[in-house]
């Protein structure tokens, strides 16, 4: 596959979206890709702090507060996805630690969404580079979301950002250490989807 995203609400660090329908991750690297599916859509958080059981724990609230507070924050939970990478540049430590370091973060974010389940997680320095950007595309289905990923293209420049597009209360930020929300200037309009594929994120137990 080759072009750009389109109709794609695009999350870059710190920041929390809603779409009823899709939403990219620019640049996963040492960051996560946090995405929550209901029944009135998808929400999602560029968890860019790195790991540590405050941090999780402080993120997963505020994510929280963000679905929670959204106009279409009173869905029916469906599904939690998780995707990062483990090691290769990865604030998760390397291999069977990092990934219980990557269910220990999906657990605390279920908790506070007082999510029961199902949850799926996938690595995503199986496919790249320890240093190498990966672009994450999740894409709701009725009952589930595909996730699709590919390397991530720098443009270097800000030609692919602007103001963001929507409805009030659908793209915002809050930096680490921050608890309010607010409107970011710019934000990414598009993303390079050259050799973008599908990937099986994994389910995890929550318990």
């Amino acid at each position: 596959m080759s072009g750009f995203t389109s109709n794609t609400v695009l999350l870059g660090e710190y920041e929390f979206g809603y779409s009823p329908t899709r939403i990219g991750f620019p640049s996963i690297s040492a960051c996560r890709a946090i995405l929550y599916q209901t029944t009135t859509g998808l929400f999602g958080f560029h968890q860019a702090t790195g790991y540590g059981p405050g941090k999780i724990d402080r993120d997963a609230k505020k994510f929280a507060r963000f679905v929670t507070g959204h106009r279409s924050g009173t869905g029916t939970g469906l599904n939690l996805y998780l995707g990062a990478k483990l090691g290769g540049g990865s604030t998760y430590a390397l291999g069977m630690p990092g990934m219980q370091e990557m269910v220990a973060e999906v657990g605390a974010i279920a908790q506070e969404l007082r999510f029961d389940g199902p949850a799926r997680v996938y690595d995503l320095s199986y496919n790249t580079a320890d240093l190498q950007g990966v672009y994450v595309e999740f894409v709701a289905l009725t009952d589930r979301c595909e996730m699709f990923i590919n390397n991530w293209v720098d443009h270097h420049d800000d030609s692919h950002k602007g103001p963001p597009t929507g409805s009030p209360g659908d793209h915002m930020i809050s930096l680490a250490g921050k608890t309010d929300f607010s409107v970011p200037a710019r934000v990414f309009l598009k993303a390079d989807i050259a050799g973008q594929h599908k990937v099986e994120p994994v389910p995890v137990p929550l318990r």
